[in-house]
């Protein structure tokens, strides 16, 4: 008996295409330990009911999908289940039981997820529910309404996406025309303040040569302000020169009189000297008389009104 469970090996979405090369499955309900090789694009699982088949399918959902929920599809021997898969080179392992549920993708691992697996892991497998034919599954799409293939298809092509996209540039389109009509009202304004403002080129050059007049008026000005400075630093000198003139005129004076006086009390000094000789003279002079008066007298004690040397007596 040949099953219709069939898995495709290659996961495919526009532009993308990956290769699945291996699958190991351990303790995935009926499976204890089982490992299948990929090597062509469409792998088909014949066998036996009750072999198995399902089971690798449905281990290949859970890991692509992260369902079916819970742990009933734990082997009722084991507690823990252990799905890994190589594709593209890339290794993912998918272990939930005993209190775990973790995923890691090329030995990085991914904890704490809820219904949804990690989108880095979930682009590497490209994988989703349009991937997976069950055994009780109707023909693929054929008995679909025409509603329900349209949203099978937005799953492959992203349709909403595309709709988005449309709807995104009818807007911008939108948004650009009205942007465009509110740039040509205000290029036509500005054309009519260009007509009505022509004058202004002309004054605008009026107005250069007037800035440049006053540029050159005002270096006129700063050159008379410095001018002026200097003629009163000027006369300002001048009135210093007659000053110290004038002082030198009173200093040379002041020095002549200096000098006179020098000579005056040169002269005052001499006759100072002068008098004090004189008075030492005249000081002299009285002592010497009174010595002879005193010699005179003591002669004519001891010779008696005689003559000292003939002893005759002396003529009053």
């Amino acid at each position: 008996m040949v099953s219709r469970d069939i898995t495709r090996g290659v996961s495919t979405t526009i532009g993308q295409c990956k290769v699945i090369e291996r699958l190991f499955i351990k303790n995935f309900q009926r499976h204890k330990e089982f490992s299948l090789s990929l090597s062509s694009s469409v792998t088909v699982l014949a066998g036996r009911s009750g072999s198995g088949k399902s089971s690798t399918v449905r281990a290949l959902r859970w890991l692509a999908t992260n369902r079916p929920q819970g742990e009933d599809f734990i082997n009722h021997e084991a507690k823990q289940t252990k799905v890994s898969l190589k594709i593209d080179g890339r290794k993912i392992i998918r272990r939930k039981g005993n209190g775990k549920n973790s995923c890691s993708l090329d030995g990085k691992q991914f904890k704490s997820f809820g219904a949804e697996l990690s989108t880095e892991i979930v682009s590497v497998l490209n994988l989703g529910d349009i991937n997976f034919a069950g055994q009780l599954d109707q023909a693929f799409w054929f008995f679909l309404s025409p509603g329900e293939v349209a949203k099978e298809l937005n799953q492959i092509v992203n349709l909403s996406l595309i709709d988005s996209t449309l709807a995104n540039v009818a807007a911008d389109l939108r948004k650009a025309r009205s942007e465009n009509d509110v740039a040509k009202e205000r290029l036509k304004t500005i054309e009519e303040n260009t007509i009505a403002l022509s004058w202004v080129k002309e004054a605008d050059a009026e107005l250069r040569m007037v800035e440049d007049k006053d540029e050159k008026a005002s270096q006129i000005t700063r050159k008379c302000e410095r001018l002026g400075v200097i003629l009163d630093g000027i006369s300002q000198a001048k009135a210093d020169r007659e000053f110290l003139q004038d002082a030198s005129d009173e200093l040379r004076t002041v020095l002549n009189k200096t000098d006179a006086c020098v000579q005056l009390t040169q002269r005052l000094e001499g006759l100072q000297k002068l008098m004090e000789r004189i008075e030492a003279s005249r000081e002299g002079s009285c002592h010497l008389r009174q010595q002879a008066e005193q010699k005179s007298n003591e002669l004519k004690e001891r010779t008696k009104d005689r003559c000292p040397l003939c002893g005759n007596p002396q003529r009053k």
